[in-house]
């Protein structure tokens, strides 16, 4: 399934004269699918790379995927470790999914003029849920040491000046105050990553060379171990690349390796 295949899926469920939440469970079982399919999973990488590229070029962050006739987008996140958002009210349904690793969901009810926790949910990789609004919840990552990713489909109001009411943000923090674009933009550089170990190794090669070119040094060094390990010859047009950007300890140790692996 392609992205293109994905959003058919989902505007037919939309379109289709049906209940919300009818719509919304088999929304769900469409993404199930398509977060454990090589062919979805390629497709989002490449457009999160068309995403990173125009963010590069004119400070704009874009959905991965928009639907203006039937409102709806979908947007890749990453988690780092222990991480978690502000709670926040949903007042139009959303589907999510898990790409990588794990992620928590905490739940919560109004009590008088506040809020409460009234469940907890781990959620794997793999595994999909939804709301139904109004909701209010909060995402975070539980591991300790490794990034998480997801997927969300969300639906978008009909009028655009009620677009900010979709999500409201409850705590003090709002994500999407004061942005800086290169911190998006590595991120999602970094999701591309983790993302691309899931591919099958024919895939992989052309993509890693895309994230190599708009890294920053760690990323540049990341993409180049991943390379060789797929394929050392196809690698070396990109040691001297590396090794131009990097310094200290770090450069010593990669010329040396770089030294062994081409017989320099």
């Amino acid at each position: 399934m392609n992205v293109i295949d994905f959003a058919k899926k989902i505007n037919h469920e939309i379109t289709s004269t049906q209940s919300m939440p009818d719509m919304i469970y088999n929304i769900r079982n469409i993404m199930s699918v398509a977060i454990t399919d090589e062919i979805f999973l390629n497709d989002c990488i490449n457009e999160l790379i068309e995403n990173i590229k125009n963010t590069l070029r004119i400070n704009e962050i874009k959905p991965l995927y928009v639907d203006y006739n039937n409102k709806w987008r979908m947007s890749i996140f990453l988690w780092n470790p222990k991480s978690e958002n502000q709670p926040h009210q949903h007042n139009t349904w959303s589907v999510s999914g898990v790409m990588h690793n794990k992620i928590k969901i905490k739940i919560y009810e109004k009590i008088n003029e506040g809020i409460s926790v009234i469940n907890e949910i781990i959620a794997i990789e793999g595994k999909t849920g939804y709301l139904i609004p109004p909701c209010i919840h909060a995402l975070g990552n539980p591991d300790l040491s490794e990034y998480s990713i997801t997927l969300h489909v969300f639906c978008d109001s009909d009028l655009r000046k009620d677009k900010n009411g979709d999500t409201i943000w409850l705590g003090e923090n709002d994500p999407r105050d004061n942005i800086d674009y290169s911190i998006v933009v590595l991120r999602n550089l970094t999701s591309c990553l983790l993302l691309t170990d899931k591919l099958n190794q024919n895939f992989q090669f052309n993509i890693l060379e895309k994230i190599f070119s708009l890294g920053t040094p760690s990323i540049k060094l990341q993409a180049y171990k991943k390379m060789i390990r797929l394929d050392i010859s196809k690698s070396k047009r990109y040691s001297s690349q590396l090794e131009a950007v990097l310094s200290g300890d770090v450069l010593i140790r990669i010329r040396e390796s770089n030294a062994k692996l081409y017989g320099r």
